[in-house]
């Protein structure tokens, strides 16, 4: 999976409050609120980063090590793609 270039979907806005990111799925009409962590992720998935790419800036971003970011990016990359707000 680190490989993927993850995307939003294009129907799909963001707003941000504060340091976080408040989501609107315009096909399903939820709202997600998202912390500072998987806002960060959120806002590298721009179909031209790799899974490891967004995880290597969210290390460096948040002084984590490199397989917990690539865990975390993987974890949180899965629920917004179970959730369908990433083509992937």
């Amino acid at each position: 999976m680190s490989d993927i270039k993850p995307t939003i979907r294009e129907d799909v806005q963001a707003q941000k409050v504060g340091d976080e990111l408040v989501v609107l799925d315009n096909n399903s009409g939820q709202v997600h609120q998202l912390n500072v962590s998987a806002s960060f992720i959120w806002e590298n998935c721009n179909g031209e980063q790799t899974v490891k790419d967004i995880a290597h800036a969210m290390a460096d971003y948040f002084g984590i090590n490199q397989e917990q970011a690539l865990s975390d990016v993987n974890t949180v990359i899965q629920e917004f793609h179970g959730k369908s707000l990433l083509v992937i």
